[in-house]
């Protein structure tokens, strides 16, 4: 039996909107795609520039990186996530000094978590493609970073999925008290997962299996590295687990233990130069601590000084008051030690995981999501500080997906990609405005009796005895006028309901529970009721085009 993914329909594109208007990012975003000159401080390399992408390969093929134990990393999260062949090959790739990543990367939402997730890996695997294309001297490998090291499981325990009738359906696993404060890593929901397998089930049939099966054997980070490696991995992308990257960080802990007054400074310096030049600054770098987490006592905790000196850190979780635990206490010559025997017992926050990373790896591009974007133009000089090669930041891909019910209802309401973004008000006075046939009777209607009125008034002046006739004319006149309008009204009013029906479905489909789409929906749903999704989607992508787009899936 042939097992090979179906032939992809081409999607049809209704069209394309510009990224501020689809609600992708805010300033830094709008000015990085239309006037890049105003951010380039802040990004240094631009991808549309040719010298750029140039300088980059130069910069990366004269750093070193550990692409031995990065390789074995790599080859043993493909085994566990059980990849393709084409993932695990690409692995043993970064062996060779001319193999460059192109990475992203997401927590690990339950069951793939939502659309942009997709996005994401997409845009990393069709601009590796493009690379490839125009820098045949280089090897480009497309790569996921699972962060599973996040704690924050409230934002990864539930998916959204739209319900025939256009309601949003929450599913969410229960994960008990126990693992308050711990990373997703290690965190496992085996015995309630159970509970969501009806609901998954009526909600895709014959596909709520697959989506279980993962997470009956494996952890939060490795259920989802599972699932994406299934949906993906044949097109060579790789999924990795923040967890196994943690081991190739030793030096950078022991540094940053020491170095933090410094690193924090170089944050706090970068915020005020954004917002100098009118933008926000996600970090503010209140106070001075290390951007670590330490793992103990099943916890993530934060580092933070005990001591003005810095020669003590104590954890800081509120997890620890939940859990009638207390914190523990270290010298900072026993974390120093423990990161060089056992660096897996350290997590980097989400300042120095970038560096992390761009230490472990050959970075040629990090495809980013607009909040990313947005906290990542303040790292360039803590890059520099570690010895981090500053890769080209590309945004991913943006899109708004119609499905057959959602394409009926933009042809039949004739809107235009623009319109699908504005707000639910503002759309249905447009899709569903006065009746133009009403509005020309009462028009019409209006003109007629005043005409008569005006008859009446000269006719009058010469014979007053025909006010009887012209009163009883005119009400018969009105009459009859107000029976073709009543009628006209019942008629667009039952238009009107069949509009208003559609327009409600469809505004339930591109904004659930008012938010966007890419950002709510459920991957997995739309991967089980469109065979062939993503073939179709990487078809559509550009990762040059910098747009984001609206696709019909049912053509």
């Amino acid at each position: 039996m042939d097992s090979s993914p179906p032939a992809p329909r081409p999607p049809s594109h209704f069209g394309s909107v510009p990224y501020q208007l689809s609600g992708f990012g805010g300033a830094l975003v709008t000015d990085w795609t239309t006037d890049f000159s105003k951010v380039r401080p802040f990004f240094r390399r631009d991808p549309r520039s040719a010298a750029d992408w140039a300088a980059l390969f130069q910069e990366l093929a004269a750093h070193e990186y550990p692409r031995y134990a990065l390789a074995e990393a790599l080859v043993r999260a493909t085994d566990d996530a059980k990849a393709p062949p084409a993932a695990k090959d690409n692995a043993s790739r970064f062996l060779e000094k001319n193999t460059f990543a192109v990475i992203t990367g997401q927590q690990a939402g339950l069951f793939g978590g939502p659309l942009f997730n997709l996005y994401k890996a997409l845009t990393a695997v069709k601009l590796a493609g493009e690379l490839q294309k125009r820098h045949p001297e280089f090897r480009f490998v497309p790569v996921f970073w699972v962060a599973s090291d996040d704690h924050d499981l409230g934002e990864i325990d539930h998916a959204y999925f739209l319900e025939p009738g256009g309601a949003t359906r929450r599913l969410k696993v229960e994960i008990g008290a126990e693992a308050r404060g711990c990373s997703a890593v290690d965190v496992t929901v085996r015995d309630s997962i159970a509970a969501l397998a009806q609901p998954l089930e009526e909600l895709l049939p014959g596909a709520a299996q697959a989506l279980l099966e993962p997470y009956r054997a494996k952890n939060l980070g490795a259920a989802y590295a599972q699932l994406l490696s299934q949906w993906l991995g044949h097109l060579g992308l790789i999924v990795v687990e923040s967890y196994e990257i943690r081991r190739l960080g030793k030096k950078l802990y022991q540094r940053e233990l020491n170095e933090y007054p410094k690193t924090c400074a170089l944050i706090r310096e970068a915020g005020q130069r954004l917002k100098a030049a009118g933008y926000a600054a996600e970090f503010d770098e209140a106070k001075d601590a290390p951007h670590l987490f330490a793992s103990s006592n099943a916890i993530r905790a934060k580092l933070e000084p005990a001591d003005a000196e810095g020669t003590r850190f104590v954890e800081r979780s509120p997890a620890f008051a939940a859990r009638s635990q207390e914190p523990d206490t270290f010298e900072k010559n026993v974390l120093i030690l423990t990161a060089e025997t056992q660096p897996e017992a350290f997590s980097a926050s989400a300042a120095l995981r970038p560096v992390l990373q761009q230490l472990a790896f050959p970075v040629a591009a990090a495809v980013l999501g607009p909040g990313e974007i947005n906290y990542w133009v303040q790292l360039p000089e803590l890059h520099d500080h570690y010895g981090a090669v500053w890769p080209m930041v590309v945004p991913r891909a943006s899109f708004t997906l119609l499905d057959a019910i959602a394409e009926k209802a933009v042809r039949k309401l004739d809107l235009k990609p623009a319109d699908l973004f504005l707000p639910d008000a503002d759309l249905k006075a447009l899709a569903l405005g006065g009746s133009s046939a009403e509005c020309a009777l009462n028009s019409g209607r209006e003109r007629v009796l005043a005409e008569f009125d005006r008859m009446f008034e000269k006719i009058r002046e010469s014979d007053k005895g025909l006010d009887p006739l012209f009163t009883k004319a005119r009400e018969r006149i009105a009459h009859e006028l107000e029976r073709i309008a009543e009628k006209t009204r019942a008629s667009a009013a039952q238009k009107d309901g069949a509009g208003l029906a559609r327009l409600e479905r469809l505004v339930a489909f591109l904004r659930p529970g008012g938010k966007p789409q890419e950002r709510t929906l459920c991957g997995a749903q739309f991967l089980a009721q469109h065979p062939g999704l993503v073939e179709a989607l990487l078809e559509a992508l550009d990762p040059f085009a910098f747009e984001h787009r609206v696709l019909g899936l049912s053509s």
